[in-house]
């Protein structure tokens, strides 16, 4: 620490010398210069509090990669110093000349044009010439498909249920219909999602100026699109159409274009533009095609991004349910995550907030790193080549009241590495968690055991695809059997009772519950947002990691 202070003293004499230095020359210019250098010596304390505003993290990362230089243990404290000798070093070259002043100038006025992907020793510069940082995370507004959309009034809840499970049926064949028996790596672009079955939407904006856009967010999908004006094709959405012809910043993607080589079925224009066309289709034959191009995404608190690959669909059909389209943030290279990963990271996290709750809990979308709540569990990723846009854990069973469930095989819930097929996916499209068909089964049967044992009556009969209904005999949902699913390395999510007890039919005369899982027809499992609501869901792509925190929409 001697050492590092020796070091920094002589920095700050060399800032006083060059100011010196820069007195001597005289003329406007360099009076000009003198006050400009006042100006940035009194803002020396301010670029430094920049720094330290940007949290421990960013501290922690100049320190690793400055550690080399500093004997003794690394602490905040000392990368603070080392954040101030790299502001003074950066202030001593200014006032030497005229031209290296306005070398300086001119790297602010780059560091302003790329500020996105500011670097943790930039945050002193860039305060000096008054750049404003931007957020070190992205946030977007999320809303439940009920707050956007609402039922017709007089709708009864039973046949509303029984419209989302039959959609929701259809997004999980479009899950498992692309899974491919051809040995080929699955397409990043092609996914499924019929969007009846979405639930929930983010709002953005499109294009400058800017068109607001509701698009059904989807971790099963990586291409961004919306249907475009003019449209040979479009079902009716929501809100105002985009039309690219009035946005400054849409440009066509050529078709010798990486993003385009990457589509599974690239098309051209037959003009001499030579742009780039996609087509999507999906498993419950649904489809969207158009025009592959660039442009502005417009957030909250007015966060924007430049040049987001995204799709203009001309030609639309399907159920796709009045959204504008769809935000695809799988795991490929064209998803909305992994564009904005250079300036926020490769991690997002959402929290959905429960469906039927009245409580003032939001959901939300964030791209970035935030504080790890403590509650945090962690999992694994898994990669998956044959299906390379979804998230995949290694979850490793469940408990029931407390109790390990058993009877059924290890290797239900796993993936096989050689073929691509089984294993527990993450989706936020898909609404009830589907598990292989013997795990469902044992999970069902323990279920039961405990419910019998606490009083509730099994029904006969089966409502729709649950075939576990209780009458609670006057018993509060929340006394139903605890839930706990269990992952690889430890990491446990209880869900609780509103997450898997599902009310049905309700009313004075006929109230009851039914066990909120399905069996999975092909094997592939899949944790549903039904079950997610509530949670703070943490896909960490960099650390190859996805966590779940219970209560995590009210943070």
């Amino acid at each position: 620490m001697a050492a590092l202070g020796s070091k920094l003293a002589m920095l700050q004499l060399t800032a006083r010398e060059a100011t010196r230095a820069a007195a001597k020359h005289g003329g406007a210019y360099h009076k000009a210069l003198m006050e400009r250098n006042r100006q940035l010596q009194s803002r020396a304390c301010e670029a430094t509090r920049a720094a330290a505003k940007h949290g421990r993290a960013c501290h922690e990362e100049l320190m690793e990669r400055n550690k080399h230089y500093v004997v003794d243990p690394p602490t905040v404290e000392t990368c603070q110093e080392l954040s101030k000798q790299l502001f003074y070093t950066r202030l001593a070259s200014i006032p030497g000349s005229y031209e290296s002043f306005w070398k300086e100038v001119d790297g602010a006025k780059l560091m302003w044009k790329n500020r996105k992907n500011l670097k943790a020793e930039d945050f002193g510069v860039a305060t000096l010439f008054g750049i404003e940082l931007p957020p070190r995370t992205l946030h977007i507004p999320v809303f439940h498909r009920d707050a956007v959309f609402p039922p017709p009034p007089g709708t009864k809840r039973g046949s509303l249920l029984r419209q989302r499970l039959a959609a929701d049926a259809a997004r999980y064949a479009s899950l498992v219909d692309t899974t491919g028996h051809d040995g080929r790596l699955h397409s990043p672009v092609l996914s499924g999602i019929p969007f009846e079955s979405g639930e929930y939407f983010a709002l953005v904006g499109v294009g400058t100026p800017s068109t607001k856009a509701l698009l059904v967010i989807d971790t099963g999908s990586d291409l961004v699109w919306l249907q475009c004006s003019p449209c040979r094709r479009c079902y009716v959405q929501a809100g105002r159409v985009f039309d690219p012809r009035g946005s400054s910043t849409y440009r066509r993607i050529l078709c010798s274009s990486p993003q385009c080589r990457a589509l599974r079925f690239p098309g051209c224009d037959s003009g001499s533009t030579g742009g780039c066309r996609y087509m999507i289709a999906y498993g419950d034959g649904s489809s969207s095609n158009g025009d592959l191009a660039t442009d502005k995404l417009a957030f909250s608190n007015d966060t924007y991004i430049f040049n987001v690959t995204l799709g203009c669909g001309r030609d639309n059909e399907g159920l796709f349910d009045s959204a504008a389209g769809l935000l695809g943030v799988g795991r490929g290279n064209m998803s909305i995550s992994t564009q904005v990963a250079p300036a926020y990271g490769h991690v997002f996290e959402y929290c959905l907030g429960d469906r039927t709750s009245r409580s003032t809990r939001s959901s939300y979308l964030v791209f970035g790193c935030t504080p790890e709540l403590p509650s945090t569990a962690f999992t694994a990723l898994l990669p998956n080549p044959r299906r390379p846009s979804l998230y995949y854990v290694d979850m490793t069973g469940f408990s029931v009241g407390g109790e390990r469930v058993t009877g059924f095989s290890n290797t239900s819930l796993k993936l096989d590495p050689a073929t691509g097929r089984g294993g527990v996916v993450v989706d936020s499209g898909t609404a009830i968690s589907r598990f292989a068909k013997d795990a469902y089964a044992a999970l069902r049967d323990a279920f039961d055991a405990r419910a019998a044992a606490a009083g509730m009556r099994k029904l006969a009969t089966e409502y729709s695809v649950f075939d576990a209904c209780y009458d609670l005999r006057g018993r509060p949902a929340a006394s139903a059997p605890p839930i706990v699913l269990h992952f690889a390395g430890g990491a446990d999510m209880a869900l609780p009772p509103e997450n898997y007890f599902l009310p049905m039919d309700g009313g004075k005369r006929r109230a009851y519950h039914c066990l909120g899982f399905e069996a999975a027809e092909d094997g592939l499992s899949v944790i549903g947002n039904v079950q997610q609501q509530g949670f703070r869901v943490v896909f960490d792509v960099e650390r190859e990691r996805v966590g779940f925190a219970p209560n995590g929409c009210s943070v």
